[in-house]
């Protein structure tokens, strides 16, 4: 009875934080109950669960449902992007466990228990999220309604999104260096380096095709370690893969790309940052949900003002017919 009335609990919360990012009653409960097939059967596969699993597939489900209501309702959004970048963090679990220091043995396939874990949750909120949306209605009021939370938001998500301005970026390059060395100077011991980091950058790098993306990566990741958060790994990989998918898929390049992919990707982004956290925080009142949130800020800020900061400092070599083309 107490893991039930714990479930409602996560349901009601997963539900009030979907409606106000998607105002359609049916479709923000079919996010907050998309992930429950993938989170039980992983749970009775490998006998384990994790509130962080749950939560994983709730972020997932809600990216997938905007990207689709955008592509319906203002042909944009792409929800390849969201499922490359769920797949991407549910493998990256990995690194929350130490590689093994003896001869691989068949028990060290245990530690790949957190990757089978946020997959099956992440497969299953896209996939009944992807499958349920086609059996609801929307309305000439819910459209209507639609555009106006749309228009509010975009005006809310300009004034975000200069911190991909380069004046902005190279400010919080100087605040998250400032943080780096304090945490550096820290006597607390850490976390060893794991597997995970390393898939980390280089999925940054498959989605984005930019080496500053990757290099950013690297150092959100670094800074996730240094504040021994990196048990939060996945929901720092999550949004970071991404901003780098969708940043890749537009015209615009360098700067103007990643500033227009904040417009368009932080409203729910935002949404799920602050719902992954919110359920963390029920679900597990420890250090967990704080881990979470550093994860969030370091992909949502540091990750974007770093890559800018980058194109900024090393722009790409353009011949004299593309400066001044048309």
């Amino acid at each position: 009875m107490g893991l039930l009335l714990v479930l409602l609990e996560w349901l009601a919360l997963a539900f009030a934080v979907a409606w106000l990012f998607l105002r359609h009653a049916p479709f923000a409960l079919l996010v907050a109950v998309s992930p429950l097939p993938g989170v039980f059967f992983a749970s009775w596969l490998i006998d384990r669960s994790d509130p962080s699993q749950y939560t994983f597939g709730f972020c997932c489900s809600l990216l997938m449902a905007g990207a689709l209501m955008r592509r319906d309702l203002f042909a944009g959004g792409d929800w390849r992007t969201v499922a490359w970048a769920a797949a991407g963090a549910a493998i990256t679990a990995i690194g929350l466990y130490r590689p093994p220091a003896h001869n691989f043995a068949v028990e060290d396939l245990l530690r790949w228990r957190p990757v089978v874990l946020l997959l099956f949750s992440a497969l299953s909120a896209a996939g009944f999220v992807t499958a349920g949306r086609r059996f609801l209605s929307f309305g000439e009021d819910f459209i209507a309604r639609a555009n106006r939370t749309a228009e509010t938001r975009a005006r809310t998500l300009e004034v975000a999104a200069q911190i991909a301005t380069p004046r902005w970026a190279l400010a919080l390059c100087g605040i998250a260096m400032v943080m780096a060395a304090l945490a550096w100077f820290d006597i607390s011991p850490r976390a060893a380096f794991r597997p995970g980091f390393v898939l980390a950058v280089v999925a940054a790098f498959v989605l984005a095709r930019d080496w500053r993306a990757a290099v950013a990566a690297a150092a959100s990741v670094a800074l996730l370690w240094l504040f021994r958060a990196d048990a939060a790994l996945p929901f720092l990989i999550l949004p970071l893969l991404l901003l780098a998918g969708a940043s890749r898929g537009r015209e615009e390049r360098g700067p103007q790309a990643w500033q227009r992919t904040l417009e368009e990707e932080g409203a729910g982004l935002l949404f799920a940052a602050l719902g992954g956290t919110a359920l963390l925080a029920l679900a597990a009142p420890d250090a967990t949900w704080l881990a979470a949130m550093e994860a969030f800020i370091a992909s949502l800020i540091f990750y974007p003002a770093i890559t800018v900061a980058l194109w900024s400092i090393f722009p790409p070599y353009r011949s004299i017919e593309e400066l001044y083309r048309g």
